[in-house]
């Protein structure tokens, strides 16, 4: 069986109500994983677990479907990071990157480049995240590296695979702000087909 096999297995398991005590039993030593839920996103929450089913982050975002903010608070509820939306303009068109604070201190800028089949995502500690519009699954690489693989988890959630060596908080947020940029594109492309449809 394949590895998302094995994932998809384990997830339904536990969405069905069963008691294995991981997500993933046979992970690698050096390997960690995160799972985002989502089945609270419509209300602009989720809650994020390690491998073995406990919580450990929650995030709120202020309005994530107007404006692109988001907070991370750990499992006691304190705050410790925060990702914020900075206009940039692109040609004609107006971008917004993505300002990630841990604490009160800026850890980097996200940036995301759309083109026709494919968003290109790039944080400026070196990461890049090419994903083909059409494709869910994806990975951070830094050059040839592979920092973490994500997968989908259920309608809105996902499943995070990365080394243990990385800097999981760093990597959650990344994965947060593709997950909003999908949602704002979404309700996006809705406005549009609305307003090309005339209204009649």
């Amino acid at each position: 069986m394949t590895i998302l096999g094995e994932i998809t297995k384990h997830i339904n398991s536990f969405l069905n109500g069963d008691t294995q005590e991981k997500f993933i039993e046979d992970i690698g030593n050096q390997e960690d994983v995160l799972v985002i839920s989502g089945k609270r996103c419509t209300k602009g929450i989720y809650e994020v677990y390690d491998n073995n089913k406990n919580l450990k982050y929650i995030i709120k975002g202020k309005s994530i479907f107007s404006k692109s903010c988001f907070d991370i608070y750990n499992k006691c509820e304190k705050r410790i990071a925060t990702v914020q939306e900075k206009e940039r303009k692109f040609g004609l068109h107006i971008l917004y990157d993505l300002i990630f604070k841990i604490g009160n201190k800026e850890v980097g800028i996200f940036k995301r480049k759309p083109s026709l089949l494919k968003n290109t995502y790039n944080l400026d500690n070196g990461w890049c995240i090419e994903r083909k519009k059409l494709k869910h699954q994806y990975e951070i690489k830094n050059s040839d590296k592979i920092i973490a693989k994500i997968s989908p988890y259920n309608e809105f959630g996902k499943l995070i695979v990365f080394n243990k060596n990385e800097n999981e908080l760093l990597i959650l947020m990344v994965v947060m702000s593709i997950i909003t940029y999908d949602i704002v594109n979404e309700k996006y492309m809705i406005k549009m087909a609305r307003e090309s449809g005339g209204g009649g």
